[in-house]
């Protein structure tokens, strides 16, 4: 457990094994006010982080033995550890390092060699952050007592959106807490059933948060309780529509063991410490878990679901979808090399709902399963010297019993598109099940950037390909920050034999940027719209 520290100036965990480096930080930081605690290696740092409350860490990635990112890795997976702020010191050219730090979880890097100025000013940014939560709320946890009375009246309610209300009276009740919400997941959408106090303003009783809100909300649910915090930066979030109008939401999954039905979610006030949005997160997941078992039989037997699965049962019977493919090209030559195989659906649904909502009831598998035996079959008549890009889960690609078969039909080389939309529980797991595929099966990151996995599917995973999002691509030739990202990953992915392919491009502008950045495929409405495949007569005759 943690010695308290009643007073004096914040404490900063200095990580660095070159004795040299080590004490001109140590110096750094004490002549810059703080109070510094030194750690040789990896298990010197956790000793120190068990023994002493540490305020920031300043982290070496290059440690001998332990590496800083298991160091790091292991702040982040203790709770009482994993909203330390962590500053990474690595090498100016070592861009995976940087991109693996940050995917990480690390709060901010610096390169070596660095401006001691600089340096002291991003361990004092990231102090001043931690220390603005005010005063910390007491005893928070005794709270729960009174909490779980509430719940008691809340269960006595008829229905899932009453018996929501009352959950959310009761966390309201809370001191410290400025509002809460039980928000469910219904086939693929996010929808408050009831809310209480001050929430973002996109968060209200019955009204369907947007598909991208959505899917970032399930997503970051399925790895766990978190808590969210208000960016007052200005700069663009990851969290699409999610303004906060209090400091901070605690967020806890509504099932884990069953699968998750839904999320708690509880603002906190802005006077509350971080130490106490912890304790109310706490507090939280143990709501939570009761809460759960009250609204799964309602929310999940209810008509919505039951509809759902009718719905996606009678398009696999009905075989009611189709298959477009659209040409990645090789942009120099303006030459088709491959085809990526894209779902759509007779009624007009979009295609990633469509996905998300079999997913939701227990059907995402099969309908895979069918749409990718589907693009197969029709890619026959494709030219056999392009290869075929299928979309993929990972669930798929470790779990289904159908994949190898598949892609042992077609006499052309196949390209699993991994999507970052769906998180990677076991990356070791996936590794091997992609090792058992064929060698004519290459691997590609989809919406690289832009999904849950950011980056970390390329570290580990080391595709074949990257597809770069279309965001990044959509008006490049007049955004330098763009272009400087871009040109990072090229620069990456030349490095590891791994190529990038454009997505999206839809102007000459944008496909001119593009290849000045050394991009050498792409794909988007300028060079190809996704379409049937053209029948081969000749073959149909044979």
């Amino acid at each position: 457990m943690n010695e308290a520290r009643n007073s004096g100036p914040a404490r900063v965990l200095v990580v660095e094994d070159d004795d040299s480096v080590r004490r001109f930080l140590t110096t750094l930081i004490t002549t810059g006010g703080y109070r510094a605690v030194e750690a040789s290696d990896g298990p010197a740092a956790l000793a120190a982080l068990a023994r002493d409350e540490i305020d920031l860490v300043l982290l070496d990635l290059g440690l001998a033995g332990m590496s800083g990112l298991d160091v790091l890795g292991r702040i982040r997976s203790d709770p009482d550890t994993a909203q330390l702020p962590v500053i990474i010191v690595t090498g100016a050219d070592q861009l995976d390092d940087r991109v693996a730090g940050l995917d990480s979880g690390a709060s901010d890097y610096i390169t070596k060699p660095f401006e001691p100025d600089e340096l002291l000013a991003r361990v004092r940014a990231q102090i001043r952050q931690q220390e603005s939560w005010g005063e910390t709320v007491a005893d928070l946890l005794g709270e729960r007592a009174r909490l779980l009375r509430h719940l008691g009246q809340a269960a006595g309610q008829s229905g899932p959106e009453a018996t929501a209300a009352g959950i959310c009276d009761g966390l309201l009740e809370l001191d410290g807490v400025a509002g809460a919400a039980v928000v469910w997941f219904d086939q693929g959408r996010a929808v408050p059933l009831s809310t209480a106090g001050t929430l973002p303003g996109s968060i209200r009783d019955g009204q369907t948060l947007s598909g991208a809100l959505s899917r970032y909300l399930e997503v970051k649910a399925t790895l766990g309780p978190w808590i969210e915090m208000a960016d007052h930066s200005g700069a663009e979030s990851d969290r699409p529509g999610l303004l906060l109008s209090a400091e901070a939401l605690a967020c806890a999954p509504l099932g884990a063991r069953q699968g998750c039905i839904g999320l708690l979610m509880v603002a906190i006030d802005a006077d509350s410490s971080m130490r106490a949005a912890r304790s109310l997160l706490s507090a939280t997941i143990d709501f939570a878990g009761a809460a759960e078992e009250m609204l799964r039989s309602a929310l999940s037997s209810g008509p919505g679901h039951h509809a759902a699965q009718m719905q996606i049962s009678s398009l696999l019977a009905d075989g009611s979808f189709r298959v477009h493919y659209q040409p990645i090209i090789r942009l120099n030559e303006r030459s088709v090399v491959g085809h990526e195989a894209l779902t759509r659906f007779d009624d007009g649904a979009d295609p990633e709902s469509r996905f998300a909502q079999a997913s939701a009831v227990g059907m995402g598998l099969r309908l895979e399963e069918s749409t990718m035996a589907r693009s197969i079959q029709a890619a026959a008549d494709l030219p056999p010297d392009t290869w075929l890009g299928l979309n993929a889960s990972p669930q798929m690609i470790m779990t289904s019993d159908c994949l190898l078969p598949l892609l042992e039909e077609p006499d052309r080389t196949l390209v699993l598109e991994l999507s970052e939309h769906e998180p990677v529980s076991d990356y070791n797991a996936l590794r091997a099940a992609l090792d058992r595929l064929d060698g004519e099966v290459l691997l590609s990151v989809d919406d690289a950037g832009a999904g849950f996995a950011s980056l970390r599917h390329v570290l580990i995973l080391k595709p074949a390909f990257m597809k770069l999002d279309r965001s990044w691509v959509h008006g490049l030739e007049s955004d330098p920050a763009k272009m400087a990202l871009i040109a990072g990953l090229q620069s990456y992915a030349s490095k590891t034999g791994c190529e990038l392919i454009a997505e999206g491009i839809e102007t000459e502008a944008e496909l001119t940027a593009v290849r000045e950045l050394g991009v050498n495929l792409g794909q988007g409405y300028l060079l190809g719209r996704p379409a049937p495949v053209v029948k081969n007569e000749a073959r149909q005759s044979a």
